[in-house]
């Protein structure tokens, strides 16, 4: 007698098999309402993270423009030019005059 050979897809069929006629046994099961309302609920959730994700993605976008524009004006003048173009920055940033300047 030739052996059948068992893959994933039959193990997964016969754990639900197994499961759901477990499920059965306890008398436990869940009425339309509540899981309807545990959809819902569930689908809400999905729909806030996404939000979150997109709005993370936008601030990620911003943040890669504004290192691209530091990395073209870095590649294109020489480094003490940057340097002092960063101090003068920060400087107009914490209230000190172009009079501050070394």
């Amino acid at each position: 007698m030739k052996k059948k050979k068992v893959t994933q897809t039959d193990t997964a069929a016969e754990l639900r098999r197994l499961a759901e006629e477990r499920m059965a046994a306890s008398g436990k099961t869940a009425s339309h309402a509540e899981a309807e309302e545990e959809s819902l609920r569930i689908v809400h959730e999905l729909r806030v993270h996404q939000i979150e994700l997109e709005m993370q993605n936008e601030e990620l976008r911003k943040d890669n423009g504004t290192f691209r524009i530091f990395a073209y004006i870095f590649s294109r003048r020489t480094t003490p030019l940057m340097t002092m173009r960063l101090n003068l920055c920060a400087d107009k940033r914490h209230g000190f005059g172009s009079a501050h300047v070394y």
